[in-house]
């Protein structure tokens, strides 16, 4: 049913040999993995790097998604239409079945300065009832809601039935080990996949409880390896952490702290990677669906960027360009100061009930 993987070194992994200058038209002059990582809202822009690809008539030999990266993955492998993936998602994002997920629960800071004594008190109450569900059942919210999401999203089939190969990656509750799903129930697969530690519960595929592959790896590059002879175009959506506010609380500095460590694992993993695309979606907090089409359009800007490169290093990519950055940066926080002006204020949104309680 699955596969268990056990993580090599990345940098015992990473292959001497390529240390040269490859052109950028040789990584597609055959086939080729593609690796989507988890960000939660800033995964969609995985759907522009794939109708960047496909625009040009290239598409991936393999698909190794985790979390959001496993959602898209997913979609993709059976649809191979990054609209029609747009299509779906869009018009889930008002439905029930997505409200019902919760996903603003945690959410991560990004709120500038001005508008945090607010948020954090809104933020503080929110997470005392989510802590108060945590402890008493293995998630706030039953994988079954997730499920049902997914049934939305996905057609009901075994995994070795996409059109293009796929792997979900998730990570075993018992083992600690790295867990690659490439056979069964695709639903259930990226469900496991995409199981937020103590938000969702924990989904079981043969006997084993299993969680979000990003606990391990954002982006899933050493199982896309472990798959595949063929080079890794691995895209990473992670918060850019670096940029956010200093953290207020206890909590904030726990947070804070699993992130850093999160992030150092991924970026030595991703050393392994022949090509990392970053598109430009750092700002966005994992629960931002209301950014669809900029965090499409970062992805598809992204990849065309690197289409573009008449030559590249294929350790690590990083398509950023500071100007383009900064109009980025102006183009969220100017769209998310919109959005607390449309509602009146910040707390609009954010004092929904959890729960429905």
């Amino acid at each position: 049913m699955y596969q268990n993987f056990k993580e090599k070194s990345p940098l015992s992994s990473a292959r001497e040999g390529n240390r040269g200058i490859r052109k950028h038209n040789e990584i597609f002059a055959g086939p080729f993995t593609l690796a989507l990582g988890g960000g939660g809202a800033r995964g969609l822009a995985h759907i522009g790097v794939l109708r960047a690809l496909e625009s040009e008539g290239i598409f991936p030999s393999l698909i190794a998604g985790s979390s959001m990266g496993a959602i898209i993955g997913a979609m993709y492998s059976q649809l191979r239409d990054s609209s029609r993936v747009e299509e779906l998602i869009e018009g889930l994002l008002h439905r029930d079945c997505f409200s019902d997920l919760r996903l603003d629960l945690m959410p991560e800071n990004s709120q500038p300065e001005s508008h945090r004594s607010r948020k954090h008190l809104v933020d503080y109450l929110r997470r005392g009832i989510y802590f108060s569900r945590v402890a008493r059942r293995a998630g706030a919210i039953d994988n079954s809601i997730l499920v049902h999401f997914l049934s939305r999203l996905l057609k009901d089939e075994d995994i070795r039935e996409t059109s293009i190969p796929f792997a979900a990656v998730a990570v075993s509750l018992a083992t600690g080990e790295e867990v690659v799903l490439d056979q069964g129930p695709i639903i259930r697969a990226a469900a496991a996949s995409s199981a937020i530690p103590g938000v969702i519960t924990p989904v079981e595929i043969s006997g084993e409880q299993l969680i979000d592959g990003s606990v391990l790896q954002v982006v899933p590059v050493a199982a896309a390896k472990s798959l595949s002879k063929y080079p890794v175009l691995a895209v990473d959506v992670s918060k850019d952490i670096a940029r956010e506010a200093p953290p207020k609380t206890g909590l904030d500095v726990l947070i804070r702290a699993d992130l850093i460590a999160n992030r150092r694992l991924n970026q030595r993993a991703l050393t392994a990677a022949d090509v990392v695309l970053n598109p430009e979606v750092g700002l966005a907090d994992w629960s931002d669906f209301r950014f669809i089409d900029m965090l499409i359009a970062a992805g598809r800007d992204a990849a065309r960027s690197f289409l573009r490169q008449s030559m590249l290093k294929p350790r690590l990519l990083q398509v950023e360009e500071k100007s383009v950055r900064k109009q980025v940066e102006r183009r969220f926080q100017n769209l998310q100061a919109a959005d607390r002006h449309h509602t009146g204020c910040d707390t609009a949104y954010a004092l929904r009930t959890p729960f429905g309680t």
